[in-house]
């Protein structure tokens, strides 16, 4: 099961994310609860590992999520969100005054485009990505043969910010966004 953060005051400023870590709202943390108790009432396969993002918004999730399951985080430092460059923390006006050719190309998802300070292309987080979830997928893979599951909480972009085959697909699991759902 791939989950997405609870919504941040980012998401409801409408300003991009990244690596930029802004906390959840309080409705960011009621999804979170919401979802922790859905699953803890055992309603489809019971999930026996979690693993997070190390950003702040990921692991708060987890944190709840796991509080209702009794289960440890595991962070992984790949399942953090793209680095978004010098348009982290603006929002799509301020992005095209402030830099408008990165938000450009961005907007048109060039695969291979790095934007200016400190951006990941999609190409490169989707091979980061990808390669991490494998990863969990092959040190689990006895585990998901059975009725068990594997949480993944993570960022949008881990679960649907690109055109690539869906890690969901790969792991055969189900994503749940939460808050700004992609």
């Amino acid at each position: 099961m791939i989950v997405r953060h609870g919504r941040t005051t980012w998401n409801e400023e409408g300003r991009i994310q990244g690596s930029g870590d802004a906390p959840l709202t309080e409705a960011g943390e009621r999804e979170a609860v919401r979802l922790g108790e859905r699953l803890a009432m055992g309603l489809g396969r019971k999930p026996t590992v979690c693993y997070s993002s190390p950003l702040r918004r990921a692991t708060r999730t987890a944190e709840i999520l796991c509080g209702h399951l009794g289960l440890q985080i595991c962070v992984e430092e790949d399942l953090r969100e793209r680095a978004y460059g010098c348009l982290e923390g603006l929002t799509s006006e301020e992005q095209k005054a402030q830099h408008p050719e990165a938000h450009k190309r961005n907007r048109a998802r060039e695969d291979e485009y790095e934007i200016p300070g400190g951006g990941e292309s999609r190409a490169n987080a989707r091979k980061r990505v990808l390669a991490v979830i494998k990863r969990i997928a092959l040190r689990h893979a006895g585990l998901l043969r059975t009725e068990m599951s594997i949480i993944v909480v993570t960022l949008a972009f881990c679960m649907c910010g690109a055109t690539f085959e869906s890690p969901a697909r790969l792991m055969g699991c189900t994503c749940v966004p939460q808050g700004n759902a992609c």
